[in-house]
C-alpha cells in the first residue's frame, strides 16, 4: 500500500515537532535546575577557612620569653606554658615544632599569618584579639599589678646611704675645713697664755680637738678660756656649732624624708605623679591608656626591671603572675608588689581562626583540670593549686 506524498509530509512534520518539544522541555528543566543550584549557592553562608595541620601529627607552636610561663635556657625552653603544652600534645599524639619570637606582638602576628598553628606563653584574651584569632578555654587566671623598687634595707644602712651622698659629702668636707681653721685660732690664742703645746702639730691638734668639742658637743673641758676675750670667742663658736649641727641634722632628715616620699607607692591610685613603665602592645598598656595614666613602654619586661632597678622609673604595671614570680626569684629583697590585683583577665592558647585543633585542645584542658594534672603543674611553678 502506497501512501500519498501529503501523508508522508504530515508524518515527518509531526515527528519533527515532537522532537522539538522534547528538546525544549529538557533544556528548560536543565536551566531551572542550574538556576536553583546557583540561588542556593548565593544564599549559602561563606565557608570558614580551616587551617590544615602541617603534618599527620606535627604542630608548630610559637612562644615568647615570659617568666615563669616561658623561660629560655641553654637546653631549650621550660616553664608553666611549656609543661602545659607538652602534656596537651602528649595526650593528643602530636609532636611539636617550636617557633621563637621575642614579643607578644610578634607571637600574635605569627599565628595570624599562619606561621604557627598554636601560640602559647601568657597571652591575655581580649575582644580585639578574639576578632582576629581563636582562643582555647582559659588556661590561667591573671590580672595586673604594680611593682616598685622596695627598700628592704635596715635603718642603719638607710642612714648610712642618706649621709654619704655627694652634697652631704661636700658639706662635711667644708665643716672639717672650718674646724681646722678654728683649731688654728684656738692654738694661736691659747699658746700665748701657755694653755696648749707650743709645737705646731701637737698644738694645732689640740686646738682642733677643742674647737670640735666646743662646736659639736658644747664641751669646753680643760680648754675653757679664762679671759674675757677668750670666753666671748668661745660663746660665738658655740653658737656657730649649734648652727652647723642643725644644718647637718636638717640635711640628713630631709634626705630620709625624700626617700620615704619617693617610695610611698601603695597601689594603682598612687601613680598619678610617678614615672611608670610597661610593655608595649599589652593589656597593661591599653589599661593605662584607658585611665589616662602617663607611661613609657619597652619591648620586654626584662627591660622594665632594669629601668626600675636603675631608678629611671618609679613603678612597673604589668601582669601580676609575672611580676610575682620575679619578686620571689631574681627580684627577692629588691623589687616588691604593692596594692591588689586589678583588671582581672585570663590567659589562653591562641590559634588561627577556624583551627581544627581548637576542640582537641579544649577537651584536653578540661581533662587536665579534672585529673589534677593542671594543679600539679601550677603548684610546681607558682606554689599554689590554681591559676
Amino acid at each position: 500500500m502506497h501512501r500519498s506524498p501529503w501523508i508522508r509530509m504530515l508524518v515527518a512534520g509531526a515527528a519533527l515537532l515532537t522532537i522539538t518539544i522534547i528538546v525544549t522541555i529538557v533544556v528548560t528543566i536543565a536551566g531551572a535546575t542550574a538556576g536553583a543550584r546557583a540561588a542556593e549557592a548565593a544564599e549559602a553562608p561563606p565557608s570558614t577557612t580551616v587551617v590544615a595541620p602541617t603534618g599527620p601529627a606535627t604542630v608548630r607552636v610559637v612562644t615568647k620569653p615570659l617568666e615563669p610561663f616561658v623561660i629560655r635556657t641553654d637546653h631549650g625552653e621550660i616553664g608553666f606554658s611549656i609543661d602545659l603544652w607538652n602534656e596537651i600534645a602528649r595526650r593528643n599524639g602530636w609532636s611539636t615544632e617550636w617557633v621563637a619570637t621575642e614579643t607578644v606582638g610578634q607571637l600574635l602576628d605569627t599565628v595570624r599569618a599562619g606561621g604557627a598553628d598554636v601560640g602559647i606563653a601568657g597571652i591575655s584574651m581580649t575582644r580585639e584579639r578574639e576578632d582576629q584569632l581563636d582562643f582555647s578555654y582559659p588556661m590561667f587566671d591573671a590580672g595586673l599589678q604594680v611593682m616598685v623598687d622596695g627598700d628592704s634595707s635596715s635603718g642603719v644602712s638607710r642612714l648610712f646611704s642618706a649621709v654619704f651622698t655627694r652634697d652631704l659629702g661636700f658639706f662635711t668636707l667644708g665643716l672639717l675645713a672650718v674646724l681646722v681653721v678654728a683649731g688654728h685660732f684656738v692654738w694661736l690664742y691659747q699658746r700665748r697664755h701657755g694653755d696648749v703645746d707650743h709645737g705646731y702639730a701637737r698644738g694645732v691638734g689640740q686646738g682642733v680637738w677643742i674647737a670640735t668639742a666646743t662646736a659639736l658637743a658644747g664641751d669646753l673641758g680643760e680648754g675653757a678660756p679664762n679671759r674675757i676675750l677668750g670666753r666671748i670667742f668661745a660663746i660665738l663658736w658655740l653658737l656657730v656649732g649649734v648652727v652647723l649641727v642643725a644644718m647637718l641634722t636638717a640635711s640628713v632628715t630631709s634626705r630620709l624624708t625624700v626617700d620615704s616620699i619617693d617610695s610611698d607607692i601603695n597601689g594603682l591610685g598612687d601613680l598619678a605623679d610617678q614615672q611608670v613603665v610597661t610593655v608595649e602592645r599589652t593589656t597593661a598598656s591599653r589599661y593605662l591608656d584607658a585611665i589616662d595614666q602617663p607611661y613609657r613602654t619597652v619591648a620586654t619586661i626584662d627591660e622594665a626591671y632594669g629601668l626600675l632597678r636603675s631608678g629611671s622609673v618609679d613603678a612597673i604595671v604589668f601582669d601580676a603572675p609575672v611580676l610575682a614570680y620575679h619578686a620571689n626569684t631574681k627580684g627577692r629583697g629588691r623589687e616588691q608588689l604593692v596594692g591588689p590585683v586589678f583588671n582581672r583577665e585570663s590567659y589562653g592558647i591562641a590559634m588561627p581562626t577556624g583551627s581544627t585543633r581548637r576542640e582537641a585542645v579544649n577537651r584536653t584542658l578540661l581533662e587536665l583540670e579534672a585529673d589534677g594534672t593542671y594543679a600539679r603543674i601550677t603548684q610546681q611553678w607558682f606554689g599554689r593549686d590554681g591559676g
